[in-house]
């Protein structure tokens, strides 16, 4: 932002080119004695020495606020029209009226749904509510003002009622969040979704980080009476769709499908942004729950995380301490609503693999034999695959093995050791498609 207040002449040097080569360039502040005002690049007066401030924006050069005895105009550079720039005959500075309490220009564009018209948020305030104003605009960039967009023309405007005590500026789903009465909402003026304050914080977004994310997750993370929970903007029903009621202490990004209650005593809830339906896994019929004092609990996804349309299923362990063993594991299917769980505390936890037909390993805790006793089992059927022994003084590898076929790369997986020489000793190998173990390698 750029202010000019009681100070002397002040020039702003604003040059941008727009697609159809079409150049506009700088205005210039003036001062007079104690007031400012504003010329065109010609010399030509836009608006007289008159006021106490001059405000101009670097995201939006051609856009100024005057203040004079605590009311406030705005105007900009009338040049765009639906998706073309006007023909310079047509263009001109718009003055508003000097009615309001306060304006400012609000941070970045929307974009319409059915025109891809792109739009500028002026925020108003008058008898201390806010409002906004929507202007059409086009973006550039901004190489010459610091920024990576800025806006370089404005056109056609409506405007919509000052009720908030405050708005913020928009996130990329396109929504300003609200202030009223100590609570917060959320508000997407330009497609009529508009959402009461009523959550506690204001509403966090996670979804994509490029523009145009009405085609990403419009989630947000909210509070409401001391509670987190999820929510999805449905700009159909122009209503909140909870993903995830609030009740919970914490919540967590597992990744961008899947999200989960955390924390200290927290039943532990899986909820997706591609569906409306959750999943609490459970242990023999008792929801499983997070014990965050003594051990530290990790969440892995099967499958690509890039693939919004796979079958999630959770790998969900608690650590013994800084290896890689578990005290316990529980493998969640989430689109079937099961969980197989290992929790045997005589025994230590280990997984070879994270797709469906991946093996979880086990041994004993505390080996007191030269012999240390491996079991395998399928990580989702828990049923037993196959076993054998190691010597203790050696520590357990495997390895997956590529086959010929492309159809079935990696469905080999090779178990072996190293000996005192750090010589590799092969123990078998496991064939994933077969679900068969051999000493020897199988065919591929």
């Amino acid at each position: 932002m750029i202010k000019m207040n009681r100070i002397g002449l002040f020039y702003i040097s604003i040059a941008y080119i727009l697609a159809s080569g079409i150049i506009a360039t700088a205005q210039t502040i003036t001062k007079h004695g104690s007031k400012f005002g504003l010329n065109d690049e010609n010399g030509k007066v836009i608006l007289e020495a008159k006021y106490d401030t001059v405000i101009g924006y670097r995201d939006a050069p051609t856009f100024f606020v005057a203040e004079v005895s605590n009311k406030f105009l705005y105007t900009y550079y009338f040049n765009w029209d639906s998706l073309n720039p006007l023909p310079d005959n047509q263009r001109h500075w718009y003055i508003s009226e000097l009615e309001y309490d306060s304006v400012c220009f609000l941070r970045g564009t929307l974009q319409s749904d059915e025109s891809q018209m792109q739009y500028s948020g002026i925020g108003y305030r008058m008898s201390g509510l806010w409002g906004i104003i929507y202007a059409q605009s086009y973006t550039a960039s901004g190489n010459d003002f610091r920024a990576s967009d800025y806006i370089c023309c404005l056109g056609k405007q409506y405007k919509l009622p000052a009720k908030y005590e405050r708005i913020l500026d928009r996130e990329l789903d396109y929504f300003y969040t609200t202030y009223l009465d100590g609570k917060y909402g959320l508000w997407n003026p330009l497609t009529g979704e508009e959402y009461s304050p009523e959550f506690d914080t204001i509403p966090i977004y996670f979804g994509k980080n490029y523009f145009g994310s009405e085609y990403g997750d419009r989630l947000r993370y909210v509070r409401k009476n001391g509670k987190w929970g999820v929510i999805r903007m449905d700009k159909n029903l122009r209503k909140i769709k909870y993903i995830a009621p609030c009740q919970y202490n914490r919540l967590e990004q597992v990744n961008k499908h899947i999200h989960a209650s955390v924390g200290y005593g927290d039943t532990l809830m899986f909820f997706f942004t591609n569906s409306d339906s959750n999943y609490m896994p459970t242990n023999n019929g008792a929801p499983i729950l997070f014990r965050r004092d003594s051990a530290k609990v990790v969440i892995y996804l099967n499958g690509d995380r890039n693939d919004s349309k796979r079958d999630i299923t959770v790998k969900f362990g608690v650590l013994t301490g800084n290896t890689n063993e578990y005290s316990e594991i529980y493998y969640i299917d989430t689109l079937n609503k099961s969980t197989t769980s290992y929790c045997d505390t005589a025994y230590l936890y280990s997984t070879t693999s994270s797709d469906n037909n991946g093996l979880v390993y086990r041994r004993k805790k505390h080996p007191d034999e030269i012999k240390l006793k491996y079991e395998f089992f399928n990580i989702n059927t828990a049923e037993f695959r196959f076993s054998f022994f190691l010597d203790s003084a050696y520590r357990l590898k495997h390895e997956f093995v590529k086959q010929k076929s492309t159809n079935a790369s990696y469905r080999v997986e090779r178990f072996y050791y190293r000996d005192t020489d750090n010589k590799e000793r092969t123990i078998g190998y496991y064939s994933h498609t077969t679900q068969k173990f051999t000493r020897k390698k199988p065919k591929c």
